[in-house]
């Protein structure tokens, strides 16, 4: 029942991972253009904006999804022996949805100004970090559904820190600050024209699952 759980959460999974996709391959793809014709101050303006604009997305899960709950855990094709383990995953992973869509954010954002090996240092710190985590929570402490969840939160939370650690102290380019936070029309337009497709593709992997489950 408890693996039952972790495999009908994929499409709750799969929808946060979009959110963080749109912001992150939009505002990325832009940043590399950005970069390519030396608009550095602009460069600062649009991350900043892909940082708090990942938070925002988070944060809207979190008040859409915690009053549905039920209909949500209902919906993945939860039977009466899962229910249980599959709400304490959700209701995790919808909790630390800001971290996850922030974890996709920042990763693409990294690769934009060209620190590849530094993004995939950042996934690799994520994956080590919720094994450990995982085997802990597991037969360590017994925390069952809702330690496996946590794990995977926290370990995202850690590769974000080493993200932001990155952005704002090694980049030249980059910026968490929230002075450079901008909103304008055209980074908008910009942001989404990119994200939006990779958002839809993200999508139909939750949807496939979604009806496999079923």
């Amino acid at each position: 029942a408890m693996l039952t759980a972790l495999a009908l959460t994929l499409p709750l999974f799969a929808i946060i991972m979009a959110l963080g996709n749109l912001i992150g391959m939009g505002s990325g793809t832009y940043i590399s253009r950005l970069l390519g014709e030396k608009k550095y101050d602009a460069v600062k303006h649009v991350s900043s904006f892909a940082f708090f604009g990942s938070l925002v997305f988070g944060l809207i899960v979190i008040a859409v999804g915690l009053p549905l709950i039920d209909s949500i855990v209902h919906a993945l094709g939860a039977t009466a022996d899962s229910f249980g383990f599959t709400k304490d995953y959700v209701t995790v992973m919808l909790i630390g949805s800001p971290v996850v869509v922030l974890f996709f954010t920042l990763e693409n954002i990294v690769r934009s100004e060209g620190a590849a090996v530094t993004s995939m240092t950042g996934m690799i710190l994520s994956v080590v970090v919720n094994i450990i985590l995982d085997a802990l929570a597991i037969f360590v402490f017994h925390w069952g559904v809702i330690g496996v969840a946590s794990a995977t939160v926290i370990a995202n939370l850690v590769a974000c820190v080493f993200y932001m650690y990155h952005m704002g102290y090694k980049s030249q380019f980059l910026s968490i600050s929230i002075k450079w936070f901008r909103a304008s029309k055209d980074i908008l337009s910009n942001v989404f024209k990119i994200g939006v497709p990779v958002f839809i593709m993200s999508i139909f992997l939750g949807a496939m699952s979604l009806v496999l489950n079923h």
